[in-house]
Formats: structure tokens, sequence, C-alpha cells
């Protein structure tokens, strides 16, 4: 009967510590589990403020070219109108208008160039995302550069 107990003692002190164990398993991966998304967050609140960053330089870019096309009297709207939030951006000004830029003088803000290392990264077949990034440029410049090369 002792031997019983005994057995009965050691079956439960073996269930107890195989309970903890896993409770500090599970609390060990919680806080690695914690840790990792910390990381992730913070990785993401980088991010975004770096893509705010390129926002704000593109519409900056935007904004230089619509002035200079202003200048050229391509176009005579105000650049609040033409970059109004309601996500109409770019819909003021039609291709053949950017044509009749681009016939009078090289686009705005891309150099001789710039322009030629776009055109050449484009035979080389790289995309227009891989072009903009090389060149530090935004994607739409290159695509209009592209588009303009084009015809």
């Amino acid at each position: 009967m002792k031997t019983i107990v005994l057995l009965l003692a050691a079956l439960a002190a073996g269930y107890l510590g195989g309970c903890l164990a896993l409770v500090r398993a599970q609390e060990k991966e919680k806080t690695q589990l914690r840790g990792a998304m910390d990381e992730l967050l913070s990785e993401l609140t980088f991010v975004a403020a770096k893509s705010c960053e390129q926002l704000v330089d593109e519409r900056r870019r935007v904004e230089q070219l619509i002035k200079k096309l202003r200048e050229n009297k391509i176009i005579n709207m105000p650049s609040e109108e033409f970059l109004s939030d309601t996500g109409q951006f770019g819909q003021a000004i039609d291709t053949k208008t950017i044509l009749r830029a681009h016939s009078q003088n090289e686009p705005s803000g891309v150099s001789s160039k710039l322009w030629n290392q776009v055109v050449t990264l484009d035979k080389q077949g790289k995309s227009s995302t891989e072009i903009a990034k090389e060149l530090d440029m935004g994607q739409g410049e290159v695509q209009l550069v592209l588009n303009l090369a084009r015809q």
C-alpha cells in the first residue's frame, strides 16, 4: 500500500512538474512574440514615416512641375485646383498638353542627362519602379518621361 501511495505521489509530482514546464514555455513564447511584434511595429513606424517623406517630396516635385507649366503658359489654373484632394489629380491636363510642353522644352525638372538615363534603363528592361529608385526620382515622373519618350 505504501508503494502505491508513493507511486501516486510521484505521478502527481510529475504531472504538476509538466504543467509548470508547459506554463513557463507558454510565457516564454508570449515574451518572444511580444518582442517580435514590437520589432515589427517599430519597422512599420519607420517605413510609414519614410513613405510620408517620399509623398511630401513627390508632391513638392509635382507642384514645381505645375509651376513650370504655368510659367510656360501651358496651364493657367491654380495648383490647389490641380492638386485637389478629390482624387482628380492630373485630369485637368491631357497628354497633348504635356506633349506640347515637351516640344517647347524638355520636361520640367528633368535634365537631358536624366532623361537619357531613364530611357537607357528602360531599354535595359528595368521597371519604372526600379528606375525611380535607381535615379532617386518619383515613379510618376519616370512614367511621364517614358510615355513622352515613346511618343
